[in-house]
């Protein structure tokens, strides 16, 4: 009997020592998880709690850490498994009751969170979860309820922006209009010192089709704060709708300024009218004079340089766009999109000294970009220094490239190596370029023009010239050029037809020199003559024209 005993007092001995072991363990799980959690480890923490369940699954509070963890990392399944477990295992938790309603919404569950809140709140009254079930109703457009629970927290706790602002959409859904105004009217009367409620009233009225009671409105906001540069613009947009201009422009000018508005806030709201491209270029010598403000006011900061280059390049006024990238460079001599731009300005210009002379200080900190040989190329190019361009291209131009920049390069190589009278390799490099790009035309036109003009490949000449004109009909440049190449193929009838064309379209002078050349050589001596005259009114070489007159005459 004794041993019956003491196997009996051993067994219950083991089995309390094995339950204060799991709680031991449990414990040391859910401090070492929330441990983990605090200092960024989710995976172990996850095992952690995932353990603790293992060890306790009526365990609500790891239940909860879990469903927390998961909605952070955006698995709205296990949230909702985790949450679910945490809100079973403890109803009278307020905390796993509002996650569980939370993940519930969210899964379009709105019948059962409902059914949990109102359950809840007979028994006591909670304006979150009330508010909570304002947006289940919302959702489900059951406006007349989601109104009656709305009304019935102001009652309890007052007015406030959140629950009128709530009560406002709702009748907007339901166009309900006056009734979304008398909601507005209380707002602002609560705190009538407020410029932004009035803002808020205003921008309904707007959104209701009532302008000129909302420019009321807008210009109290304006009264009790101005600062207030919202409330500036939608006068001024208000006024210069209505036709007011000097009214509406008056307010902006003002505003603009006024130190005491932030920077930040007129940077915004001057982006937003050269945004508006049509409203930019109509009122540009207004938006240039609020600019010329900012750049008075604040002339040392780089963001009113950049809008100010903006504007100045949108309504192509290169020249003050330049001055600005100019300044914007001094700071900012490594952001190199800024240089590209400066280069395209001033070729915009004609700046064929600036353009090499940017082109090699950004060399300076770009060594790699290959572009920049190609803009200080093309600016020896256009100062007709032909040598210098062919040799800078002609160096650093290499296979491999984007297909633009070969393309870029190749242009340029082959009309500076056709002005230095190097033909067989500008034809070469023309060839390349039909090869990398056969719709092309401005060098389609000018390499049949070059051929025609040696006398040589006439017919490749004839057949590259025709692609342009089937394509451009109407380009007085392109039909010069094919009728030019069939009067060098002694097609001259068919020659005039198209120089005809083309001084229907144009006076060029070398244009009207071809038709001449086409005439007389047709035998119409005196029509040749006159275009000949035509021609050297226009500008034509008087020491080539006047013995061409000599012998029409």
């Amino acid at each position: 009997m004794r041993i019956v005993i003491i196997i009996s007092f051993l067994l219950i001995n083991l089995m309390v020592r094995a339950q204060v072991d799991q709680e031991y363990n449990y414990e040391f799980a859910l401090i070492e998880a929330n441990r983990q959690k605090s200092i960024g480890n989710i995976n172990e923490a996850v095992n952690l709690y995932k353990k603790c369940l293992s060890v306790k699954p009526e365990s609500g509070i790891a239940a909860y850490e879990l469903g927390s963890i998961y909605i952070a990392l955006n698995n709205a399944d296990l949230a909702y498994k985790y949450f679910k477990e945490a809100y079973l295992s403890d109803k009278e938790n307020y905390w796993y009751m509002v996650a569980y309603i939370e993940i519930l919404k969210l899964r379009k569950k709105n019948k059962e969170a409902e059914e949990i809140i109102l359950d809840y709140l007979k028994m006591k009254d909670d304006s979150k979860l009330r508010y909570s079930l304002v947006g289940i109703y919302e959702e489900t457009e059951k406006y007349k309820k989601a109104l009656k629970h709305l009304n019935h927290i102001e009652l309890k706790n007052g007015l406030s922006e959140t629950v009128i602002l709530k009560k406002v959409d709702i009748y907007k859904r339901q166009k309900k209009y006056n009734e979304g105004e008398k909601e507005l009217f209380k707002l602002k009367d609560m705190v009538p010192e407020s410029a932004d409620y009035y803002i808020f009233l205003a921008e309904y009225l707007n959104e209701t089709g009532q302008k000129d009671r909302a420019s009321g409105f807008f210009l109290q906001a304006y009264l009790l704060d101005t600062t207030n540069l919202y409330a500036v613009t939608n006068l001024a947009d208000y006024y210069i709708q209505n036709k007011n201009f000097n009214k509406g422009f008056a307010y902006l000018k003002k505003a603009f300024k006024d130190p005491k508005i932030k920077l930040e806030n007129k940077i915004k709201t001057i982006i937003y009218y050269l945004d508006n491209l049509d409203f930019m270029l109509k009122y540009h010598s207004e938006i240039e004079q609020i600019i010329s403000s900012l750049l008075v006011l604040y002339p040392t900061e780089n963001i009113v340089s950049r809008v100010a280059y903006d504007f100045y390049f949108k309504v192509e006024n290169y020249e003050q766009s330049y001055l600005q990238i100019k300044k914007l460079l001094k700071e900012e001599n490594e952001n190199y999109p800024l240089w590209q731009q400066a280069i395209y300005n001033a070729s915009l210009l004609g700046l064929s000294n600036d353009i090499i002379e940017l082109g090699n200080e950004a060399i300076s900190y770009f060594p790699n970009k290959t572009d920049l040989y190609l803009f200080i190329g093309i600016g020896y190019f256009q100062k007709n220094d032909f040598e210098k361009a062919y040799n800078i291209l002609k160096e650093n131009y290499q296979l491999g490239l984007e297909i633009d920049l070969q393309i870029q390069f190749l242009t340029f190589l082959a009309e500076s190596a056709y002005k230095l009278e190097y033909n067989e390799e500008a034809f070469s490099y023309f060839e390349e370029l039909i090869l990398l790009d056969p719709q092309n035309f401005p060098i389609l036109n000018n390499y049949s023009y070059y051929l025609s003009l040696e006398g040589i490949n006439l017919d490749r000449a004839e057949k590259l010239s025709y692609k342009t004109i089937i394509r451009n009909p109407e380009s007085a440049v392109y039909l010069d050029t094919y009728g030019w190449i069939l009067f060098k193929q002694n097609r001259t009838k068919e020659a005039i037809e198209y120089l005809e064309k083309a001084i229907a379209l144009s006076d060029d002078p070398d244009i009207l020199f071809h038709y001449a050349e086409a005439l007389f050589k047709f035998g119409e001596k005196q029509k040749a003559g006159e275009y000949y005259k035509k021609a050297l009114d226009e500008g034509y070489d008087s020491g080539i024209i006047k013995p061409k007159l000599e012998l029409c005459y």
